[in-house]
């Protein structure tokens, strides 16, 4: 069993759901790990991950995503949540323009007794900024995942339109960066 260290419930849901598909069995522990305050998101991930299991002691799997706008030199990055608290909708519409090319990247760590540091597995979903969104109703609605309705993949489902990441199924999302990083780790932890 592995314990998935997350307070946020719809998160755990997805991860557990896209490493059901592996037989990997999976449960939610909350605990409280400090984050690394450093640009460089795969050193958070390695210090959450190892800050996890150290408080635990049994296998855990630690996930972070950001979201980078490249003419901003990716930023937000790792900073995401904290930009997202401080700015709202109206200073991210202020700082991107309408088909600026962004990516969500996630990196999700494992780590148990059989390593001497975390492992590390990487995602990337590469699209565009959209400002074709309501921020008010957005906030009510995606207040855990607040800029899956700022975003449209690349790579769209079978439809005619172009939409934005906060209208895909569940099945629609299924290579997105968190699931692109979990059937990184599973094929690994499978293949040991």
């Amino acid at each position: 069993m592995i314990s998935i260290v997350t307070g946020n419930t719809k998160k755990f849901t997805e991860m557990q759901h896209a490493l059901s598909a592996f037989d990997i069995a999976v449960e939610q522990v909350q605990v409280d790990v400090p984050e690394l305050q450093t640009r460089d998101h795969e050193a958070v991930i390695r210090a959450k991950t190892a800050a996890a299991y150290a408080a635990t002691q049994r296998p855990v799997l630690v996930d972070d995503s950001g979201f980078y706008i490249e003419r901003h030199q990716q930023f937000p990055g790792v900073y995401t949540k904290d930009v997202y608290k401080m700015i709202g909708y109206d200073g991210l519409r202020a700082l991107t323009s309408e088909g600026d090319a962004a990516e969500f990247r996630c990196f999700v760590g494992y780590m148990d007794e059989t390593l001497n540091e975390p492992m590390i597995f990487r995602g990337v979903y590469s699209g565009s900024v959209t400002h074709d969104f309501d921020s008010e109703a957005a906030a009510k609605t995606h207040a855990e995942m607040p800029y899956v309705v700022l975003f449209v993949p690349d790579i769209q489902p079978n439809t005619n339109a172009s939409k934005s990441l906060a209208y895909f199924s569940e099945d629609e999302r299924s290579s997105d960066h968190r699931h692109q990083a979990l059937q990184a780790f599973a094929q690994w932890y499978r293949s040991r």
